[in-house]
């Protein structure tokens, strides 16, 4: 478990100190993966991530949403 945290840390400690400016909370996104967090749903919440092209197409047809 600490090394999977210390992983994910890579890319806020890596803005810090090319910036210097402290990384904004973020919740449950995830940085550098669009779309990875929980989206609230009318009963709950739901989470969707998608970390590649091919599993974002794969999102996408299921949605219904090709384009």
């Amino acid at each position: 478990l600490f090394e999977t945290s210390l992983a994910w840390m890579t890319v806020p400690v890596a803005t810090y100190l090319a910036s210097g400016e402290e990384p904004a909370a973020t919740g449950s996104e995830a940085a550098m993966i669009v779309p990875y967090k929980a989206y609230r749903a009318a009963d709950g919440y739901l989470v969707i991530a998608a970390g590649n092209d091919a599993l974002f197409r794969r999102l996408c047809s299921a949605l219904e949403r090709p384009e």
